[in-house]
């Protein structure tokens, strides 16, 4: 769960989850999580300067996309241009139950390398 970066978003009765990866030097991941709400499949692919995403969450239950090092401006969810947030250098913006796709061109690294 910590690779993929499925977690709750506070208490359990708010039904909220937090989507967060931390790949590291992975290219991708794939996977379930197993929640209070059930299951949360997960795919990152990181490929270039981008991060494509794919992922299914429980109907009823809002998640909190966390995209680190991640471009906001760039960030496409279902086909469309999303209005992402601007946290440090991740993206953010919440999505509700169901599937999702998407992609997110990826900031240069911290340092200049």
């Amino acid at each position: 769960s910590h690779v993929l970066g499925v977690r709750l978003d506070g208490p359990v009765w708010d039904k909220r989850l937090l989507i967060e990866p931390r790949l590291g030097d992975l290219t991708d991941a794939e996977g379930v999580v197993v929640t209070e709400f059930g299951p949360v499949s997960v795919l990152w692919k990181r490929g270039g300067n981008e991060l494509l995403f794919r992922l299914q969450t429980p109907p009823g239950i809002t998640s909190v996309l966390r995209l680190p090092d991640a471009n906001a401006a760039t960030l496409m969810l279902d086909g469309k241009r999303a209005a992402a947030e601007v946290q440090g250098r991740c993206a953010v913006v919440s999505i509700g139950g169901g599937k999702h796709e998407g992609r997110v061109g990826l900031l240069p690294a911290a340092g200049g390398k």
